[in-house]
């Protein structure tokens, strides 16, 4: 078992918190757009569910990686030194695709929202 002399330790938190300050403005703004889609929900129609969904992704992405940088730095001491290995491909991989996923949801959430806007603008095919 390596003991960490206090320098490292240091060091080792230093480098945490620089990680998770650079995690801390997506979380913020990923927590407050979410929070602004819920109060104009209705407002916003269909495109709703598609940027919450974006958000959301990003926000529990961002959730997951401050987590694991908590649990791999062994800032709560060597809880699960045998899940070290698959968390660490997990983390490595799991962004790469969810990132891009995130992207394309709130994509989907802005034609949703055009066409929404687009149909609302056309006037009624009726009799005249």
């Amino acid at each position: 078992v390596p003991v960490l002399t206090k320098s490292c330790r240091s060091a080792q938190s230093q480098h945490m918190i620089n990680l998770f300050v650079n995690q801390l403005l997506i979380l913020i703004l990923s927590l407050v757009a979410c929070v602004v889609i819920v109060t104009r929900w209705k407002k916003l129609g269909p495109a709703s569910l598609w940027a919450f969904s974006g958000f959301g992704l990003t926000l529990l992405l961002g959730i997951a990686q401050v987590v694991f940088m908590v649990l791999n730095t062994g800032m709560l001491g060597d809880l699960i030194p045998t899940m070290r290995p698959w968390m660490s491909k997990i983390m490595g991989i799991a962004p790469l695709f969810l990132h891009p996923l995130a992207y394309v949801l709130l994509l989907v959430a802005i034609f949703a929202a055009r066409t929404t806007s687009t149909s609302a603008d056309l006037p009624a095919a009726g009799p005249q």
